[in-house]
């Protein structure tokens, strides 16, 4: 069951990110900034999170609190990453993106240590095999949901401003961020240093 919940914060997560981030390069652009900051946000955003999972994955091992920073990770990036969508120029984008990959690095390794500390080692494959899958899911969910919000803007509430329209639909993506939490701190529980049987 655990795995199964962890498979979902993950599709809700990239759900959340997918309504945003391919949308990025048209709203920099509506800012007034090009491919260039783009460049360096992402450069930015993908070092900070490749430095903290070998950080958090240590001190999620010496502490034994896996869950704890698995919550932390996702809850930054699910509380920060809307906030793309009232940034007032283009560079605060790259504030926005560092603190989300901020909450990726930080639960990345304790989560993938979670997964394994709930299921038999003899089917480790399979559940991270799932945990992807589900991951996978919610970044085709994630640019459906994101075109189905900006339809009902602009046809269902006639919304004509494009650049508001990209607003209302970054900001709408903390609620299948939420989702992803609620669903972390209600239904994973952290696993007793004897748990390999694959229960919760």
């Amino acid at each position: 069951q655990a795995v199964i919940m962890l498979g979902l914060v993950s599709l809700f997560t990239d759900a959340a990110s997918e309504m945003i981030y391919p949308l990025v390069p048209v709203y920099i652009a509506a800012l007034g900034s090009g491919a260039i900051l783009l460049g360096i946000i992402e450069g930015i955003a993908e070092t900070t999170s490749s430095m903290l999972k070998l950080i958090s994955g240590i001190l999620s091992d010496k502490t034994g609190k896996k869950k704890l920073f698995v919550v932390i990770g996702y809850s930054i990036s699910s509380l920060i990453r809307p906030l793309t969508g009232i940034v007032t120029s283009a560079w605060e984008i790259i504030i926005v993106r560092m603190f989300d990959r901020v909450g990726k690095g930080i639960r990345t390794a304790p989560r993938d240590a979670l997964i394994a500390a709930f299921v038999d080692e003899r089917i480790r494959g399979k559940a991270f095999g799932f945990e992807r899958a589900m991951d996978h899911l919610g970044a085709v969910a994630g640019p459906i949901l994101a075109i189905m919000t900006l339809i009902i803007l602009f046809v269902g509430f006639g919304l004509k401003d494009s650049l508001l329209a990209l607003r209302w639909t970054f900001i709408l993506a903390l609620i299948p961020g939420i989702l992803a939490v609620l669903t972390l701190i209600l239904f994973v529980k952290e696993p007793s240093s004897q748990n390999k049987t694959g229960n919760s």
